[in-house]
């Protein structure tokens, strides 16, 4: 019997499969131009935090823009536009439309990257300050977990940083303070020997 590949399953091996790289940052203009990953972004952001009780699904300037109206549509649901107005002191002011959200709102973060997650907490307090509900966020890429978020990712990072185990034991190898990027991907790695190993011996 055929087991059903889910939207999120989907997703997440099309950015295995077609991530990019600038240097050691992310390309992640490129995603934008993939057709199928940008069918597939909607339903698996969605199926992260299924069955969602969201009424808003809420996303910043500038990728959230992109991510909430696919994930908003799937869900049958309105989004929630969130600005970022610059200040003179280099910091950055978040605004939503007047009187959104309110109570009674439950609300549903997307974003493409989570890094630290300090952007992600803003938004939660700005949504829980006006009594609406905050119940997660979903991105495509997570870089750690961040508590208080009820966050939930397509990858961690490393997931598309090394395309191998055998890519991510070379790196730990030179680098042991890695070893988290190991238990990132599996939670009980296995033994491994660093004695001449080398990319191009594959």
């Amino acid at each position: 019997m055929r087991l059903r590949v889910t939207a999120a399953e989907a997703a997440r091996r099309r950015l295995r499969e077609t991530t990019v790289w600038s240097g050691d940052r992310l390309a992640t203009l490129h995603w934008w131009s993939d057709a199928e990953l940008l069918r597939l972004l909607g339903p698996a952001l969605a199926e992260l935090h299924a069955p969602s009780e969201a009424n808003l699904v809420a996303g910043a300037q500038s990728s959230g823009y992109l991510l909430a109206p696919l994930t908003a549509t799937t869900l049958g649901v309105g989004m929630l536009g969130i600005q970022k107005l610059p200040r003179p002191d280099g910091s950055i002011t978040l605004a939503t439309a007047t009187e959104m959200p309110g109570p009674g709102d439950r609300v549903l973060l997307v974003d493409d990257v989570v890094e630290t997650g300090a952007q992600a907490l803003a938004i939660r307090d700005l949504v829980t300050s006006t009594g609406a509900e905050w119940l997660g966020a979903a991105a495509m890429v997570t870089y750690r977990d961040v508590p208080g978020l009820n966050l939930k990712a397509l990858v961690h990072i490393d997931e598309l940083r090394y395309g191998s185990f055998l890519d991510l034991v070379v790196d730990l190898c030179a680098k042991p303070a890695m070893l988290g990027s190991l238990t990132a991907i599996d939670p009980e790695p296995r033994s491994v020997s660093c004695l001449n190993l080398d990319r191009r011996s594959r």
